[in-house]
């Protein structure tokens, strides 16, 4: 579904928001559910990470 957030309320803006959050978090519960995520490293382990002073 198109908007056009441009000419949307404050309020309209704010439950469209709302909305999305429930239906992503939703989406993204069925995608764990299903194992999507259970490839990608964790950073410590990633070779390509490395610490940086930032990171102290």
């Amino acid at each position: 579904m198109e908007h056009d957030y441009k000419r949307m309320s404050t309020e309209e803006l704010e439950e469209l928001s709302r909305q999305n959050d429930r239906e992503n978090f939703a989406i993204l519960q069925e995608l764990i559910r299903r194992g999507w995520g259970r490839d990608i490293p964790d950073t410590m382990e990633d070779s390509d990470m490395h610490l940086t002073e930032d990171d102290f």
